[in-house]
């Protein structure tokens, strides 16, 4: 018996996307005969290595037929029920006409690719599992072969959250539901969220988080996140990291450091590139660069797996992130891991994550002086405070995001 696994990503290994699948691909290629990625990336070169029993293929996509992406439309019944159950909601925009039919047509090409290579292959069982809740599963939903133990897919931010998109909608939820045999959420507040417009999802919907390594190889001994801090001689360490776009904020971190008083030392790095950083840097310098208390540094891309040595070289203190919008921040996982505190914004699922037991959150949408006031509360809270920040961090990494735990439970649940 031939076991396959076909995971659909949108980029890996390809780029720099989907980061988060580095820690789950060695588990996924340990309990399969073979794994087969199927990424939608096909410009972009190999960045990451992937197990030897994993084949790699690309998926192209025409997105620029859109004549017959149409025609294709109007001969397919999905279309006209997807439509149908649109018109009835309240919320219904002409523009979701145009989201459905390149979705279909996107998804039929998926569908068409897919069917082609698991009629050649031979594997006895395949499981298809899809990384997001897209036009991949859509796709998944609607083959049908007898080689096909399960389709699946996860469910996580863009893919989840109708109104972070401009046109607020996404396609054949319905389609998805009925035809696959699980989606895992990676947030409660994801699942929560779907259940509360498509009560149906709750048969075939489950939590099953991310997770992340421990990676640093520095002793961590050498530097406790949490030192204690005294106002006036010792200087407090922040780290944020993001891709730099405006979802992310990072504006409003510059704003809040600049409103700080001469008497506490600050020094402020990120990891991190993107198209806002040439921009960034200069409104850092222009607003940062002449208060003697506060440093900064922008360290640019970092490989994944470095990202906590780099913490614990800096002598990271404080985490902190002011996203507009967010699923589950990978990256707070990461500081939560070394015991670092963080302060985060109430958006999607950040609060199963950052509470009052393991940082400061904010409001959905802060001032600069309640980032700045944030700052000062950690800054002045007492020794025991910061440490037990620090181990309810540590514990919250440990209990909820654990690699060596969420996989192997996510794959005997779920895949198998």
């Amino acid at each position: 018996m031939k076991t396959e696994l076909i995971l659909i990503t949108y980029a890996f290994p390809f780029g720099l996307g989907e980061t988060f699948i580095e820690n789950e691909i060695n588990f996924l290629a340990r309990a399969y005969d073979r794994v087969s990625i199927f990424s939608l990336n096909t410009g972009d070169k190999q960045t990451r290595t992937t197990p030897q029993n994993c084949q790699i293929l690309r998926l192209s996509i025409d997105e620029n037929s859109k004549l017959h992406a149409l025609f294709i439309a109007l001969f397919r019944r999905a279309f006209w029920k997807e439509l149908y159950l649109q018109l009835k909601s309240p919320a219904f925009d002409l523009r979701f006409i145009k989201v459905m039919i390149m979705s279909q047509y996107r998804a039929m090409q998926i569908h068409n690719r897919l069917n082609i290579y698991i009629s050649k292959s031979d594997s006895n069982q395949i499981v298809i599992y899809n990384y997001w809740a897209n036009d991949g599963a859509i796709a998944a939903a609607s083959l049908k072969n007898s080689k096909i133990l399960k389709r699946i897919c996860r469910a996580h931010h863009g893919d989840v959250y109708r109104e972070i998109h401009s046109i607020p909608y996404l396609p054949f939820r319905n389609e998805i539901i009925q035809g696959l045999d699980a989606i895992a959420f990676i947030s409660d507040h994801a699942f929560e969220y779907t259940k509360a417009y498509l009560p149906q999802v709750s048969k075939i919907g489950q939590v099953h988080r991310l997770g992340i390594f421990h990676t640093a190889q520095i002793d961590q001994d050498a530097h406790l996140p949490t030192v204690p801090i005294k106002q006036n001689s010792t200087k407090v360490n922040i780290a944020s990291c993001s891709f730099l776009r405006p979802i992310k904020r990072v504006q409003l971190i510059i704003n809040a450091l600049e409103l700080i008083d001469e008497n506490i030392r600050l020094h402020w790095v990120h990891i991190g590139d993107g198209p806002l950083e040439k921009n960034l840097i200069q409104q850092a310098e222009q607003l940062l660069g002449k208060k003697k208390n506060i440093s900064f540094e922008f360290l640019g891309h970092i490989e994944n797996h470095l990202i906590q040595d780099t913490y614990i070289k800096e002598k990271i203190d404080l985490f902190i992130n002011v996203s507009i919008s967010e699923g589950v921040p990978v990256s707070i996982m990461e500081a939560f891991a070394l015991g670092i505190p963080a302060i985060a914004t109430d958006v999607g699922a950040t609060k199963e994550l950052v509470s009052p037991e393991t940082g400061i959150l904010l409001g959905n949408n802060p001032t600069a002086k309640e980032v700045m006031d944030s700052i000062l509360l950690f800054v002045n809270a007492s020794d025991e405070q910061k440490l037990d920040w620090s181990r309810n961090a540590k514990n919250c990494w440990m209990e909820n995001y654990n690699a060596d735990i969420n996989y192997p439970l996510f794959i005997t649940e779920i895949l198998t």
